[in-house]
């Protein structure tokens, strides 16, 4: 798939940006060839929304996660396809998607903008999950809140293998919005207990309230990823409600001409003193689809033609570079040693006792910059990292079944500022089991 035919597509008009989100009307899997007119492309990009489902990006508001508390981590995989299917089908528009760090349990918040009471949320919710498992509500409490009263519901769900049990907490805003709290666990967590949970981040939430984040975590891909977001005192970057234009224009175009990929999100963060911010994004396909690996040189390639200011001197290059902390596993001297021994012939022509095929260790990293005049300041500088997570098939070594890129913008107004706010990142990354994790789908 060469870049080339790609570029003109980088230039089609979109939609503008608000709420720091991407639209949430990804196309799903299914390739797209490149097309020479706009209004061919167009006509392609209508049928192929009309025929496959639209997933929906993880998370919207960045309210939520200052709410949540540190005993959750966002889900970041795009799309949230990894979820148990019948809970994509729920009602509303997804605004936080969380699985918790020390259980095996998720939350999810959603609005329910189209629906007129609490009670017809709920009624919603049970219908969808009810055609496909069993949904069993068990008890039902009103509860006084900061916005007046909110309803809960102690359900259990189970789908399949799954026996899950489900609080959830309906809650008006003052805005008359309908918000749908829900905590989906394995554990035999009392509801009462779970509930509670759920009144302190909705009244959080409301107030406005928690301290921000100093340094991001989440998970994508089976792998944990974490940066922190300043550099000491004098810098504090805080969440942006709205994303740049150029980021959010090139990610679009990338998603428009590209409908098997699956975007999430933009996140940006911002100090207000120096000007300083950074944003984050993540781009996934599967290795059936879009290019071929290693998909992070692809999109830096896409990326380093958006930021250039002279394309024929290529004057923004990117380069590969190996960071210590961001690996897809780590392998001890002891799994190499019997890698080796086990590899051994035995005495028996062309017989191997067995073969361990460890994956790579490190992941693929791209660095990319960028430096040119911007709004009458002498220089405007820019730094991406792209990060490639590869997720591998299971017990087949280094088969790679799909590929996420995690993208972080930087901008500054010196090299200096720039150089410090990499220094200060720590970006690193660790492959995570299934073990204690609530069940889902890569």
């Amino acid at each position: 798939m060469p870049l080339g035919s790609y570029l003109p597509f980088l230039l089609l008009p979109l939609l503008p940006v608000q709420d720091g989100s991407v639209s949430p009307e990804l196309p799903a899997v299914q390739e797209v060839e490149p097309l020479d007119q706009t209004e061919q492309a167009s006509e392609v990009e209508v049928e192929a929304e009309a025929d496959t489902p639209q997933p929906v990006p993880t998370e919207y508001t960045c309210g939520w996660l200052s709410a949540v508390g540190s005993s959750w981590l966002p889900l970041d995989d795009p799309s949230a396809h990894v979820l148990p299917e019948p809970l994509l089908r729920l009602k509303g528009v997804r605004d936080g998607l969380f699985e918790s760090s020390n259980s095996s349990s998720l939350l999810l918040i959603r609005n329910l903008a189209e629906l007129q009471t609490q009670v017809d949320g709920f009624m919603a919710d049970e219908e969808v999950l009810a055609l496909q498992g069993e949904f069993m509500p068990l008890e039902d409490r009103s509860i006084d809140g900061i916005s007046g009263p909110s309803t809960a519901f102690d359900c259990e769900w189970k789908f399949g293998e799954l026996a899950t049990r489900v609080a959830t907490l309906y809650v008006t805003t003052p805005e008359g919005l309908i918000l749908a709290l829900w905590i989906v666990t394995l554990s035999d967590r009392p509801f009462l207990e779970m509930q509670q949970e759920l009144e302190g981040i909705a009244t959080r939430y409301l107030k406005g309230e928690g301290a921000p984040l100093t340094r991001y975590t989440a998970r994508i891909n089976a792998h944990e990823i974490a940066f922190s977001l300043g550099t000491g005192p004098d810098l504090t970057l805080l969440p942006l409600p709205e994303i740049d234009l150029e980021h959010s224009t090139t990610s679009q175009s990338i998603r428009r001409v590209n409908p098997s990929f699956l975007v999430s999100f933009n996140r940006q963060w911002a100090d207000a003193k120096s000007g300083i911010s950074l944003s984050y994004q993540v781009v996934q396909h599967d290795l059936g689809f879009g290019p071929p690996n290693p998909f992070v040189h692809w999109i830096a390639g896409v990326y380093q033609s958006a930021v250039r200011g002279d394309i024929d001197k290529g004057d923004a290059p990117r380069e590969l570079l190996h960071l210590e902390q961001v690996r897809t596993e780590v392998i001890s001297d002891e799994a190499m040693a019997r890698h080796y021994k086990n590899c051994q012939r035995t005495r028996d022509v062309g017989v191997i006792l067995e073969v361990l095929l460890p994956r790579s260790p490190y992941a693929r990293v791209c660095r990319l910059n960028w430096a040119r005049p911007q709004d009458g300041e002498p220089n405007f500088f820019g730094r991406m990292w792209f990060v490639e997570l590869r997720h591998y098939h299971p017990g087949r070594g280094e088969t790679v079944t799909g590929t996420s890129v995690l993208i972080l913008r930087a901008q500054a107004k010196t090299l200096g500022e720039l150089n410090a706010l990499e220094e200060s990142m720590d970006l690193s990354t660790r492959p995570i089991g299934s073990e204690g994790r609530f069940p889902l789908t890569y």
